[in-house]
């Protein structure tokens, strides 16, 4: 009562004129009652009490004071939910319990009067039949009125397609609507009739309720709107050789088309028919491309390969004055590649004495003869593969090696050498690891140095050299492979990190792609290292 006398002001005129005289909520015979204790239960008298359903607070404190005197009455004026007191009371049992557990006779009056504002049967049927809906979900109820509703529903909705459904709590219900919509086609796009199953593409543009299709040039004329391209340039430094750009871009591209700028004359590259590249000098390459999300992301993949390759670009030294090599210091750098290369294979490759290189695996030696390809060895398990590994050429008479059973390589010339497999998988995999390794040999080329009585190095220095390699390995086929706290290897590809325990070799990655790329990685480096089995003898 105290929030009415208060926000008079927020009443309408009539009240407000009346309050300059009198409070209109200022009763004679009505009073606001705070608690019971502030109540003087003497003579008649009517209470407003909540809650109604007599479960607590002063309603329930006013009942178990009045309910054993016939001269009393309760009046419920909504509806009562099951399990409370106000609904036990409306089926006029002959004993309550009390809040204090005491058990007494129900001898007051109780009365039911319907002040709900929920709508009935009539104006719930009514409100039904006029949308008609395809789906009626009926929730907020007693079990059996419920029920009942619903048998009415399906009566009242026999004729028709709807569903009537009652669910129990937290039972999920599934409702399937068709979202087909009508759209027109206008402009251009009306000019011909299409054929059955013929597709007709253009801009939908959605005005209120409306949906149509037009062509991108009709858009100013029916809409407000217009189209414009954006064509961007970008200039990124590069000073590697353009064809190496190519060759790359071929890798991950099935749609790289080679031709020449007309006004300037250099190579360009068309790449998924969306960017195009062309050399703008000898530091920089030039491309461009329409903005759209596609042609976005194919440029990014340019520039982050472009930058990617000139920062792994060998550095080279233009020197005026230095003598050619000759050819025993070429022999020399393709020895070092060779070595190089068996290091990656077998882990200990030494330069014995005599000339030839001593391989050496879990502790069995093999010396081989890097002129006649010649292998010396007790191990005949070790010979073998040393043999197979190296070879020389019977036409060229050059040396060769065999990694892997996948991929053969010699020395072409004194600069280059030649590496040819058949395309698979695996082969694809050892063969860019040996790219890989030769580019970095010729970076860093390695030091040989003869050792004379060197003893053995013992098993952990061959496993700690074992991890290296297999480490070397993993850079070269993945990149970014870094050694984790727990030991483990981190491998990270395009933001995806993949965890591999070296002793075990599980993997560990929420991409199952990767998971499966770097086990089967693993396991082919394990099988190229594993220990020789000695001979018999």
């Amino acid at each position: 009562m105290a929030v009415y006398q208060t926000y008079v002001n927020a009443m309408n005129e009539r009240i407000r004129n009346q309050f300059a005289t009198s409070n209109p909520f200022d009763f004679k015979h009505i009073s606001a009652l705070s608690s019971i204790e502030n109540f003087n239960d003497v003579g008649p008298s009517v209470v407003m009490a909540s809650p109604g359903g007599l479960q607590s607070g002063l309603s329930r404190q006013l009942f178990d004071k009045w309910c054993s005197d016939k001269k009393n009455a309760c009046v419920i004026p909504g509806y009562a939910v099951e399990g409370t007191l106000a609904k036990t009371i409306t089926t006029e049992p002959k004993e309550v319990t009390l809040m204090n557990g005491l058990t007494v006779p129900l001898n007051m009056q109780v009365h039911y009067v319907s002040f709900s504002a929920h709508a009935d049967y009539a104006q719930t049927s009514a409100f039904l039949e006029e949308l008609m809906p395809s789906n009626i979900i009926l929730v907020h109820g007693e079990a059996n009125e419920m029920g009942r509703l619903k048998q009415k529903l399906i009566s009242l909705f026999a004729d028709g397609n709807t569903k009537i459904i009652s669910p129990k709590n937290c039972q999920s219900v599934e409702m399937y609507f068709n979202s087909e919509k009508m759209a027109k086609t206008i402009g251009r796009l009306a000019e011909k009739t299409p054929e059955v199953g013929e597709t007709v593409g253009g801009l939908l543009v959605k005005k209120g309720f409306t949906y149509q299709i037009m062509a991108p040039d009709d858009l100013h004329v029916f809409s407000q709107l217009s189209t414009a391209n954006v064509t961007q340039r970008i200039t990124i430094p590069y000073s590697g050789a353009f064809a190496v750009i190519k060759h790359r871009l071929k890798q991950i591209y099935e749609s790289v088309e080679c031709s020449t700028d007309e006004e300037s004359g250099v190579p360009t590259l068309r790449v998924h028919d969306c960017a195009t590249v062309k050399q703008e000098s000898e530091k920089h390459i030039l491309m461009h491309w329409t903005a759209d999300p596609i042609s976005d992301m194919v440029s990014d993949s340019i520039v982050a390969l472009a930058l990617n390759a000139s920062r792994e670009m060998p550095k080279v030294v233009v020197v005026e004055s230095e003598p050619e090599t000759n050819e025993a210091e070429n022999e020399k750098k393709a020895e070092k590649i060779i070595l190089s290369l068996l290091v990656s294979l077998f882990g200990d490759v030494k330069l014995g004495e005599n000339g030839k290189l001593v391989i050496s695996v879990d502790g069995t030696v093999a010396h081989l003869d890097k002129q006649s390809g010649d292998v010396e060895s007790e191990n005949e398990g070790l010979k073998e593969r040393t043999g197979t590994e190296c070879s020389t050429d019977e036409e060229s008479g050059v040396p060769t090696l065999r990694v892997h059973d996948c991929a053969t390589v010699k020395q072409e010339s004194e600069k280059h050498i030649l590496m040819h497999w058949t395309a698979d998988p695996i082969s694809d995999m050892v063969s860019d690891s040996i790219v890989a390794l030769a580019l970095n040999a010729s970076r860093e080329m390695p030091k040989v140095v003869v050792v004379e009585s060197e003893p053995e190095t013992n098993e952990a220095e061959n496993e700690k050299k074992a991890e290296k390699i297999i480490l070397s390995l993993l850079v070269s086929l993945f990149g970014d492979v870094k050694v984790g706290e727990n030991g483990k290897l981190v491998i990270s590809v395009d933001g995806t990190v993949a965890h591999l325990d070296k002793q075990t070799g599980d993997v560990e990655s929420e991409n199952e792609g990767l998971k499966e790329r770097v086990k089967m990685a693993f396991r082919r480096i394990q099988s190229a290292m594993k220990p020789i089995p000695h001979s018999a003898s």
